[in-house]
């Protein structure tokens, strides 16, 4: 969409009535017949194939004709067409009001702009001239899901541009407003390539070069869909720039899905190269979007912060970083033994966490890690595994930092001789605290500043008793026998 294929919709509206009123203009065609001629009721019919041409090129074609001289009513009838140098529009009739300053066409109806290549089309146009600079131009399509196209335009020499991609608007109405704002409504679907959006209804300001989808909004690309409430997106050559999602926004993609009362997207080359998520407190809609906190989930890892803000160059993610009352936590890991809530699962805590992403690498077995202060700590193994995709992207560091208060983690670890048994679990306080993984599992351990903390070793469960001490009793037993016989030790 562009400024000028707008404002171009609107020129030729205007210029049509103006033309087939111009004494310039010749009947190269078609047979004249005026009635009432002189009088307040004068009518003039022409028939057998209409063409007006005129010195600038204009042309205006009909199967028939009809003008009012009394009401400057103008009606062509049957295949009804005018074009110029820059614009056509076409329909089964064309219908022009003077005094009101309206202009309908009526089926078929197809608005062209020569010069941009947009496209309008629909079963019905109704044009309102301009009536002083408060009252703009407008212009309704309707009827018969109007349909939009807007290609990209030549180069200043002619050429065409190497872009050739479609901008497609599919709706139930749509309407222009002056020469600069362009408005579908009512089951909205805008595509641009491989690129797909829908909403209620779709605005689209040229001069901005800004487009928003509002109520139930949606935009599709090849590995990504992003939701919202309202969806505002700025526009560089037909192509999105950047797209903000508010109330209740999502984005889903193939390594990460973010939640948030805003997310942020940013495009390079049609890819998403950038996104940023905020909480309701930081986008100040609380009222409207809760309390809780912006969300972003990978396979492996769940953050959970004031505001999330993820790098993934090419659509593959690299960082996240997540600042303020930042929490993450372990996705899907292999430890399946019940723990009380606290150590259910390997989290982090702090003002800040970041973690980084490296493409998936083949894998054997999990080698054993080391743990900060604990050197011959094992940390937990499993059996080996198949070659990873390396498409996919998996976690490989996350640090935590600590703000006014330190950072804080808990993860458990697996005695490699008993995968089976409960593990001991690593609680740390300390100003920094790093955490590298290997083959998705904890690998390393870092803390810097002071640290504190507990080291939780699972009690050994009791040796089985064997089958003659089950009937022994116990120290603390009493044997109790009848009055002047012998004991036998049992109750």
């Amino acid at each position: 969409m562009r400024a000028r294929t707008v404002a171009a919709a609107a020129l030729l509206l205007a210029a049509l009535p103006a033309a087939v009123a111009a004494q310039n203009c010749d009947l190269s065609s078609g047979q004249l017949n005026r009635v009432a001629s002189g009088t307040p009721q004068e009518m003039t019919f022409i028939g057998g194939g209409v063409t007006f041409t005129c010195p600038d090129g204009k042309v205006i074609r009909a199967d028939s004709a009809v003008l009012v001289a009394a009401t400057e009513q103008r009606f062509l009838i049957g295949h009804a067409y005018y074009a110029d140098a820059e614009k056509a529009l076409s329909a089964d009739r064309i219908n022009y009001f003077a005094r009101e300053k309206h202009l309908n066409a009526q089926l078929h109806v197809v608005l062209n702009d020569r010069v941009n290549g947009a496209t309008i089309q629909g079963d019905y146009l109704d044009y309102y001239l301009a009536n002083g600079p408060q009252t703009p131009s407008r212009t309704y399509v309707y009827g018969g899901r109007p349909h939009a196209v807007w290609r990209a335009k030549p180069g200043a020499d002619g050429a065409p541009r190497a872009d050739t991609t479609s901008t497609v608007v599919d709706a139930d109405r749509m309407e222009i407003q002056g020469q600069d704002n362009f408005h579908a409504m009512g089951n909205v679907v805008l595509t641009r390539g491989p690129m797909k959006g829908t909403a209620s209804e779709v605005e689209y300001a040229p001069a901005d070069n800004h487009v928003r989808l509002i109520g139930n909004a949606r935009i599709e690309g090849e590995r990504f869909a992003l939701t919202g409430g309202t969806l505002d997106g700025t526009l560089v050559g037909n192509t999105f720039k950047d797209v903000t999602a508010t109330f209740q926004a999502q984005l889903q993609s193939e390594d990460l899905t973010v939640k948030g009362s805003s997310v942020a997207i940013a495009f390079t080359d049609g890819q998403v190269e950038r996104l940023v998520a905020l909480s309701p407190e930081r986008t100040k809609r609380t009222a409207t979007d809760g309390s809780g906190l912006a969300e972003a989930t990978s396979r492996e890892f769940k953050l959970v912060a004031d505001s999330i803000d993820a790098l993934a160059p090419g659509e593959k993610l690299e960082k996240v970083v997540a600042v303020g009352r930042a929490y993450g936590e372990r996705q899907n890991d292999s430890i399946a033994t019940k723990l009380p809530d606290i150590v259910s699962k390997d989290w982090l805590r702090g003002d800040t966490i970041v973690a980084t992403f490296v493409a998936a690498a083949p894998s054997a077995a999990k080698a054993g890690g080391k743990v900060a202060g604990k050197p011959n700590a094992a940390v937990r193994a499993a059996p080996p595994r198949a070659p990873a995709d390396t498409a996919q992207r998996v976690l490989e560091r996350i640090v935590a930092s600590g703000g006014t208060t330190p950072a804080s983690s808990a993860y458990r670890i697996v005695d490699e001789k008993q995968p089976k048994g409960m593990p001991a679990v690593n609680y740390l306080l300390a100003q920094r605290i790093a955490v590298a993984f290997r083959d998705g599992e904890v690998h390393e351990v870092h803390a810097e500043g002071q640290i504190r903390g507990l080291h939780l070793e699972p009690t050994p469960p009791a040796p089985a008793k064997k089958p003659d001490e089950r009937s022994k009793p116990t120290t603390n037993s009493v044997a109790r026998s009848p009055a002047g016989s012998t004991g036998s030790g049992k109750p």
